[in-house]
């Protein structure tokens, strides 16, 4: 279960900008909070053209968990 706050929208031409927190748990029951752990934050860009999306492009950190600490040892909690 997630829950999402959208704490900005820009738009300008066919761009729309909209950036937001979020906060929730994950299947094996790892909570996260945008501001609290490493997760969280993230930002959406549309190009809109006649009312329809034509491309999307997003921006987050898919480690909710903060597991991958192969690549990202500052996630690691023991150090």
């Amino acid at each position: 279960m997630a829950s999402v706050t959208i704490t900005l929208t820009l738009h300008s031409g066919d761009t729309v900008v909209v950036e937001g927190t979020s906060f929730g748990t994950t299947k094996n029951g790892t909570a996260w909070r945008a501001g609290v752990t490493h997760a969280g934050n993230w930002c959406d860009v549309f190009e809109i053209r006649d009312f329809k999306i034509q491309r999307v492009f997003i921006y987050l950190d898919p480690d909710y968990a903060g597991a991958d600490t192969a690549r990202y040892p500052w996630l690691n909690k023991d150090n």
